[in-house]
């Protein structure tokens, strides 16, 4: 038999559950949560950092989550993280690996054991970078684009430039003649 009063066993029950999420209001950061069949009220949900680095990353509806509550009354209780389950997995089983799946099919993942990052973005997104100094250092860089545009005040070039195959430094072209005529085509 129990010590503990009902309503201090009550309330030692409801420090610690797990519910999923019902309704969400993104401008005042809280939700509803179902345990069982009962639904809470409007509770704050956490967040991954809220100090000089803050990142946003809400809960959503169907998402299983905990909710904390230091007194035992649900009415206080905090919605912290969530965690898999049965319709949510992992979105990966690498230890190596953090990733970051989302709705839309987007993918983030780094691994520090073969140092690789990963961004996949589904069809249609747009990528925009925006900075006064943009450095990429590496060994070798591919571009793979239906089109491409560069448009800049001055571009330097301070390497050899190869153009459809042709080192640019070095080409001449064909049919040369002074005056105001126009060059043939260049020598290949």
């Amino acid at each position: 038999m129990s010590s503990l009063s009902p309503e201090n066993e009550r309330r030692m029950n409801n420090m610690v559950n797990r519910g999923i999420v019902t309704e969400v209001d993104y401008a005042n950061a809280v939700c509803r949560v179902q345990i069982d069949s009962l639904v809470t009220d409007w509770l704050p949900f956490g967040s991954v950092r809220m100090g000089k680095v803050k990142v946003w990353n809400p809960p959503h509806v169907g998402e299983q989550v905990y909710l904390i509550s230091e007194t035992g009354e649900l009415e206080t209780a905090l919605v912290l993280g969530s965690f898999a389950y049965d319709n949510q997995p992992n979105p990966t089983a690498d230890a190596a690996t953090v990733a970051m799946h989302c709705d839309d099919g987007a993918m983030f993942s780094y691994n520090h054991a073969t140092h690789q990052l990963t961004i996949d973005l589904p069809n249609d997104s747009k990528t925009a970078i925006r900075s006064d100094v943009v450095t990429i250092d590496c060994h070798n860089a591919d571009i793979h684009a239906n089109d491409f545009n560069l448009s800049a005040n001055r571009a330097v070039i301070d390497a050899e430039l190869i153009i459809n195959g042709i080192p640019y430094k070095d080409h001449t072209h064909k049919n040369v003649q002074s005056g105001r005529s126009s060059t043939g085509g260049v020598n290949a």
